[in-house]
């Protein structure tokens, strides 16, 4: 069921995208959900793609 990993997020990286979520065409951003999710449990996908879409509607990004 993957996310085997400790549910931890490199905070960096996160801040990174986060501050470049505007300017990434779809698929990039998709890639980068998937990437930052991959490890972790799947109970905390849903929060981090919340995240992202509110990132979205702050942005003016089409989803």
């Amino acid at each position: 069921m993957g996310g085997s990993g400790q549910g931890k997020v490199d905070e960096k990286k996160l801040k990174k995208l986060a501050e470049s979520w505007g300017v990434l065409p779809p698929a990039e951003r998709a890639k980068a959900i998937q990437e930052i999710t991959r490890d972790l449990p799947p109970k905390y996908r849903p929060m981090i793609e919340e995240y992202f879409k509110s990132l979205n509607k702050v942005n003016g990004v089409q989803p």
